[in-house]
């Protein structure tokens, strides 16, 4: 694993073995940031980084500017890899670990905690879920009135003709990325 911009640009951590994982791509990585970097500016934001896997995605959130990432995945094993990494990288003062199922997480959290600016979901493929979970999020309150909710996910699901919030869809090879806002303006 690596990121791949901001103040961390090009640190690589091994990921250890036994890790069931599905993690981004670099090349799916690079090109969602640069996406990203045209909606949004990345110093002092709020950020969900839900079925966190190895952290990659919340981790170059916090390179780039971040001022809190939440990275919640319901198996210890990947909460403590990302913990050993921002530990390394000397930003524990910027993650929040929650340990736990992500759908009973937002349906609990709802106006516990305070809103945040992106909240990015890569959920397994073969989740049942996926095809609700812009409205799961939406509904927790945990996406400010602002803010923008990308979800990771197969080719066999659309959102860019089935869903209104949906802004944006980008496909790099088998990783999709659908963009949403809470309202469409």
């Amino acid at each position: 694993m690596r990121i791949i911009g901001g103040d961390f640009a090009r640190l690589r951590f091994d990921v250890p073995k036994g890790l069931k994982l599905r993690p981004t791509t670099d090349m799916a990585k690079e090109a969602l940031f640069s996406t990203l970097s045209s909606i949004i500016k990345f110093d002092g934001i709020r950020v969900l980084d839900l079925f966190s896997g190895t952290g990659s995605i919340g981790l170059e959130f916090i390179s780039r500017g971040a001022e809190l990432v939440y990275f919640v995945d319901k198996k210890p094993r990947h909460i403590d890899f990302i913990k050993s990494t921002v530990n390394k990288l000397n930003v524990k003062h910027k993650a929040q670990f929650v340990v736990g199922d992500v759908t009973k997480f937002l349906s609990h959290n709802a106006n516990k905690i305070a809103t945040f600016d992106v909240i990015f979901a890569d959920p397994p493929y073969e989740l049942p879920v996926i095809p609700s979970l812009p409205d799961i999020i939406f509904s927790s309150s945990l996406l400010s009135h602002d803010g923008l909710l990308v979800i990771e996910h197969p080719n066999s699901i659309s959102f860019e003709s089935t869903h209104p919030n949906c802004i944006k869809h980008k496909n790099y090879s088998a990783v999709n990325f659908s963009f949403f806002r809470q309202s469409n303006k």
